[in-house]
């Protein structure tokens, strides 16, 4: 009978811990700032790692998974992404395509570093760590590199 009282004491305690807990990576967790992906990556001192909300093209396949926008793309500046284990619930989700890829217009929040850089295989100058993707509409089944895209897809792989 001890034994039986000392774990659901214990028990107890542990969903108390676990409640606060999780109240308390919550509430710690900052609103993200609300930023067009042209401005993040002109003034990336402003924004590094800071947690934003931005849209953009995101275009992922074999070797790649960057982000862009057509508006501001100048083939130098370039952003490599990366996924928190666990996104945000109610996440939308990107279907994989093999190695050929996508190219998908997104709204996504995470974490932008924008120092430091020489992320993905070297050739990435800023990193973009997702954590909640909030929109998403396939462009092209198939990612090719933002200026060799067919005229129909880079009318529209252009960001507010």
């Amino acid at each position: 009978m001890k034994g039986r009282l000392i774990l659901l004491l214990t028990l107890v305690v542990a969903a108390a811990v676990a409640s606060s807990n999780s109240t308390l990576s919550q509430a710690t967790t900052p609103e993200p700032v609300t930023v067009s992906y042209c401005d993040l990556i002109q003034n990336p001192a402003a924004y590094d790692r800071k947690i934003v909300r931005t849209n953009a093209v995101y275009r992922f396949g074999f070797e790649w998974a960057e982000l862009y926008c057509l508006n501001c793309y100048d083939g130098n500046h370039r952003t490599w992404v990366d996924f928190e284990d666990e996104l945000c619930r109610g996440s939308k989700r990107i279907k994989a395509h093999g190695n050929i890829g996508r190219t998908v217009a997104v709204q996504i929040v995470g974490t932008f570093y924008g120092s430091g850089g020489r992320y993905g295989d070297g050739g990435y100058h800023y990193k973009f760590v997702v954590r909640c993707i909030e929109g998403a509409k396939t462009l092209a089944n198939d990612s090719p590199s933002p200026r060799m895209l067919p005229p129909k897809v880079a009318s529209v792989a252009t960001c507010k």
